[in-house]
């Protein structure tokens, strides 16, 4: 997976310790490692076989969001860096930015998790042949994280408790090694922060206190009998705002639940009222279509989760509608976004696209003309050209003419003067030839004082 390696990302805190104006700034290479809740699923063969569907590397389904909001009436494209530049925090109680608490929704990705878990054991066990074969799982994109260093050092005085490293990774507490991650100016305006500072919340950064590097990660696990993929620092993708999507996901689910219990609590009543050997054939099947179209949500969740919607930028309307479909009941389906518009013109105004389309077309012929001149120069070298006759010759001296060139006395018709370049009759590696065989100049003044 990682053969090629992968992006470099730039982690910049959002704390400001003792004052410090310029906060620390980490670099590193995330490599997608798979969409699961777990890493240690992917990396650890024994661990494999107990859970076969996560050995399937996923393709990652949540992109990291520009640093802007699209904007429909720019003309241009808003300046950003060459690297994403994602902002992580250690106290989120003090940012005064919507920060989320990381091990609230690790905890309630968790509940989420096992209520999809229980639904699915529950029509199972009602008969549903065959079960529904459909992924219901909130899916999160799991990178690792290879730290290439950092401006922080074990020489500057941190706090009490507080770990240091000179290895690139950001500073952790004990007790605290989970950061969630967001980027500044990618929310919504006047809606995601305020004073300009539209933060987008989209995952959470986890750097173990003994983490290790991914170069140690293959010599340690041949040496250690404990599984060491736990002390990989990893950053897990989530959807985008999740403190904000889960909940609504948990009250659908356990209302889903809720509607499986009922059905199949009522057909065992049934069947032990009729008993006997007639009392399996009258069970009604209980199946997930059916328990879907049993849900009705209240306005307060559409008006919530329209608001959701109504948050992230554009370009996650997809991811969106692809993860959240098979989760929904059909009477929140209408609330997804379904934009029939293509992409580009979502995101960029009619001038920006003329302007974006222009720059790929230079581009293009820009190209096109590089690949011309490679083509004309390796067409010249495949010719078999004669050498000129400077360099086979003797070579006679030259006199200098009336309007001051130097000329061939044998040749005066010649265009090609002294030295120069004749294409027509010339390659490069001939005329190198030719101008290392060439006699020194000799002028009249010098004939008429050596006469």
């Amino acid at each position: 997976i990682f053969a090629n390696g992968g992006p470099v990302c730039g982690f910049q805190s959002m704390d400001c310790v003792g004052g410090d104006s310029n906060p620390s700034l980490h670099r590193a290479m995330i490599m997608f490692a798979g969409s699961c809740e777990q890493t240690r699923w992917i990396l650890t063969a024994a661990n494999a076989q107990q859970h076969p569907v996560s050995t399937i590397v996923q393709t990652p389904i949540w992109c990291i969001p520009e640093p802007y909001f699209p904007n429909k009436k720019l003309d241009t494209l808003p300046p950003r860096p060459s690297q994403p530049l994602l902002h992580y925090t250690r106290t989120y109680q003090a940012v005064g930015s919507p920060v989320f608490d990381p091990l609230f929704v690790m905890k309630a990705l968790h509940h989420l998790d096992q209520l999809q878990v229980s639904i699915r054991q529950l029509i199972i066990d009602a008969g549903d042949n065959p079960p529904p074969i459909t992924n219901r799982m909130l899916q999160r994109d799991v990178y690792i994280c290879d730290w290439l260093g950092g401006q922080e050092s074990a020489s500057k005085n941190n706090p009490p408790g507080v770990s240091a490293n000179a290895t690139g990774a950001p500073r952790i507490q004990p007790g605290r090694e989970h950061f969630p991650v967001c980027v500044r100016g990618a929310g919504r305006p006047t809606i995601s922060g305020e004073g300009g500072d539209y933060i987008l919340n989209i995952g959470i950064l986890h750097v173990p206190h003994d983490w290790i590097r991914m170069k140690d990660f293959v010599s340690n696990t041949s040496k250690s009998a404990t599984p060491v993929s736990n002390r990989l620092s990893t950053l897990t993708l989530l959807p985008p705002d999740p403190h904000i999507l889960i909940p609504l996901l948990i009250r659908v689910a356990e209302m889903e639940l809720r509607v499986l219990k009922k059905a199949t609590e009522s057909n065992k009543d049934k069947a032990g009222s009729r008993g006997g050997a007639t009392a399996g054939l009258i069970k009604k099947k209980v199946n997930s279509a059916a328990a879907a179209k049993a849900i009705h949500l209240d306005d307060n969740w559409k008006s919530d989760f329209r608001a959701y919607i109504f948050r992230l930028p554009p370009y996650y309307h997809a991811a969106i509608r692809k993860v959240l479909r098979p989760m929904l009941p059909p009477s929140a389906l209408s609330s997804l976004p379904d934009n029939q518009e293509p992409l580009p013109s979502l995101c960029f105004s009619r001038a920006c696209l003329m302007k974006i389309k222009n720059g790929e077309q230079v581009a293009r012929d820009g190209n096109d003309w590089l690949r011309g001149i490679e083509r004309d120069l390796r067409q010249r070298k495949s010719r078999s050209v004669p050498d000129v006759p400077v360099a086979s010759a003797v070579v006679k001296p030259y006199t200098r003419s009336t309007g001051g060139g130097l000329i061939d006395p044998q040749s005066e018709s010649s265009k090609s003067k002294y030295g120069q370049f004749d294409p027509k009759c010339m390659t490069e590696h001939s005329y190198k030839e030719s101008l290392r065989s060439l006699p020194p100049l000799r002028s009249d003044k010098s004939d008429s004082k050596g006469e």
